[in-house]
């Protein structure tokens, strides 16, 4: 709760209630009482900042259960510590250090969280809500993809594979672009033929680090749906469908990767702006079209070859989807994209390759990480 939202009466309410359970939650309550001294008391944000540092080295011990899992308290509890954080004013630099000692917490519990429905619920609400705001406080961008990548990993072990796989795909069908075809870059972005060769490594990075976050938003998607062991029903698919959406407010959320929203949130429309979803960018007018429609080719590519991840269909080889994707160019797929594939039978074979051979490795480097 912000401090402008609360009269000092009921700030002393909150503090009196606190105070009376501070036995029985000590530390929810304890930091309760220290927030309604800053709002009330004009306690300095210094003091909350070391409270909070020092309440975080607890939780993994207060929360432990004998079976030595972690209970869901310390997930309330470290949500908690991360909207203080985000409200008191404080240094940045601290903020920085405090929320990557959070962030660490929670990456470290996520291995040993209760798998059951309530719990994976719980850490799917923190994860969305409270702990990604914290990334906007970190002014290293590799250290904000590999959080949100690792929380996806734990949550969605499905869509880190999809994600890897389209990051791969899209960055072998844009070197084929570039070497030959560029002028679609250099008109999409106004810039030279030369300037396209001569930014292709910067090229290649912001796409391949487009398809690893353009399904962010499915964490907050229950782990039932993305299990993709067989068909959605239709509430599922109606839920789903809101996961370009929320993937769009989490890129927005953090200053670094606002550039990516617009791929996130678009890459299930249509090229031709009429159909798909969600329908919250116009595509047509999005400085982003051409990687837009990139990242939509790759993801339909993947979706439609998974021999392992999408158990509910039979798995189609590449070569009947790439007769699919030219059936539907210039209306859900971009004719200029979909000819470089068409016309390239080295990066058809490179294709093939990653979606049999690459797959593979994968999940064996998902599983290992997983397991070390």
């Amino acid at each position: 709760i912000k401090k402008d939202q609360l009269t000092n009466e009921q700030i002393q309410i909150l503090y009196d209630e606190a105070s009376k359970q501070l036995d029985q939650s000590r530390l929810i309550s304890k930091l309760i009482i220290l927030m309604c001294e800053y709002y009330l008391l004009d306690k300095s944000g210094e003091e909350i900042y070391h409270a909070i540092c020092s309440f975080a080295k607890e939780i993994p011990v207060l929360y432990r259960n004998s079976n030595e899992s972690i209970n869901v308290d310390a997930i309330y509890s470290l949500s908690s510590l991360a909207k203080a954080l985000d409200r008191i004013e404080v240094e940045r630099d601290k903020k920085i250090q405090a929320s990557n000692m959070l962030l660490k917490h929670y990456s470290e519990m996520l291995r040993f969280i209760s798998p059951n429905n309530y719990n994976e619920h719980a850490v799917d609400i923190a994860i969305y809500y409270y702990l990604i705001p914290l990334l906007k406080y970190n002014d290293d961008p590799d250290a904000v993809y590999n959080n949100l990548l690792k929380f996806t990993a734990f949550r969605q072990l499905q869509t880190t594979v999809h994600t890897i796989m389209v990051s791969s795909l899209a960055g072998d069908i844009l070197s084929s672009v570039i070497e030959n075809k560029p002028e679609l870059i250099a008109n999409a972005f106004h810039i030279s033929l030369s300037e396209v060769k001569r930014q292709k490594e910067a090229l290649l990075n912001y796409i391949k680090r487009a398809g690893l976050l353009h399904d962010v938003g499915k964490i907050l998607c229950t782990n039932v749906i993305n299990m993709q062991y067989r068909k959605l029903m239709d509430l599922e698919f109606q839920t789903i469908k809101f996961h370009p959406v929320t993937s769009y407010e989490i890129l927005t959320e953090i200053p670094d990767l606002t550039c990516f929203r617009d791929i996130a949130a678009g890459h299930h429309e249509n090229y031709n702006g009429v159909g798909g979803y969600p329908g919250i960018v116009d595509i047509q007018k999005s400085p982003q079209k051409i990687f837009i429609d990139l990242i939509s080719i790759c993801d339909s590519i993947d979706a439609a070859t998974d021999t392992y991840g999408r158990n509910y269909t039979t798995p189609k080889n590449f070569q009947i989807v790439l007769e699919e994707l030219k059936k539907e160019t210039g209306t859900r797929y971009s004719p200029d994209l979909v000819e470089v594939i068409s016309s390239d039978k080295d990066l058809q074979d490179t294709i093939e390759d990653r979606i049999s051979k690459g797959r593979i490795d994968i999940y064996q480097y998902m599983y290992q990480m997983l397991t070390s």
